[in-house]
């Protein structure tokens, strides 16, 4: 019988729990993420264009790749925290193992979400392309806040839909991309909000970390990745009668 999803309070006490069982993996595998995306996303700066159009373009396209690349770590990293979630014995080297569980499908499934990101920070770049060079400075910025901010946050809302997409796909190795899009969008129908409620129940703790100069961010991470993991094993488990075994790995 269907016993209804768990509560946010609930899915943030089984993550508590998690990582404390799994402290110190935990930890390793969210320096080992950031160091990557940290070098990577350095390298976009110090490679950065600039001055015409076609330049930036170039630039964004480059960044975009540089992005997809990363996404193979990150949907390792999914891998490992719904694995420890789930109680399975996985090791720290899981946040490589994208690289050898149909890569293909984690790299379309990356242009597919920073491919959104990108339209939806559309508006920020042209902006700064088309205002006057004398435009009022303090307007400038506050202007060009604005249009970014809102850019981020409807492409937030629209990559809600797409939360459980690394998941199914380190998941469900024989899973095809299309299928894994479709049922992610599905498991997630009616389910934003509360994922959006979990998000924001973790906001004083990153608070905390900003106070600590970013030092505290070392295990709020986890924390976060274990809710995240949680979060979409209670999704699974409700509809997993709709899960075609077949897309199940076969060890």
């Amino acid at each position: 019988m269907n016993k209804g999803y768990s509560s946010v309070s609930e899915i943030r006490g089984k993550a508590r729990l998690t990582l404390m069982e799994h402290l110190n993996p935990s930890v390793g595998i969210t320096l080992i993420y950031f160091m990557i995306s940290f070098f990577l996303s350095l390298f976009t700066t110090i490679m950065s264009f600039e001055g015409t159009p076609l330049m930036l373009i170039l630039f964004e396209l480059f960044s975009l790749t540089i992005h997809v690349f990363i996404a193979l770590f990150k949907a390792g990293r999914a891998k490992y925290f719904a694995g420890i979630a789930d109680r399975k014995q996985i090791a720290v080297k899981t946040i490589f193992s994208a690289f050898t569980s149909h890569p293909g499908r984690i790299v379309g499934a990356g242009f597919l979400l920073e491919g959104v990101k990108l339209i939806f920070s559309l508006p920020g770049i042209v902006y700064s392309l088309i205002v006057p060079a004398g435009m009022n400075r303090l307007t400038y910025w506050i202007t060009l806040a604005l249009v970014v901010l809102t850019g981020k946050l409807l492409g937030f809302l629209f990559l809600l839909s797409f939360m459980p997409l690394y998941y199914l796909l380190m998941d469900f190795p024989n899973m095809s991309l299309g299928k894994a899009i479709r049922m992610s969008i599905w498991l997630m129908k009616g389910n934003k909000m509360r994922y959006i409620g979990l998000l924001i129940a973790y906001i004083p703790l990153l608070l905390v970390c900003v106070v600590s100069f970013g030092i505290g961010f070392i295990w709020i991470s986890p924390l976060i990745q274990c809710a995240a993991g949680h979060f979409y094993l209670d999704l699974l488990s409700q509809k997993q009668s709709k899960v075609s075994a077949s897309d199940k790995e076969i060890v």
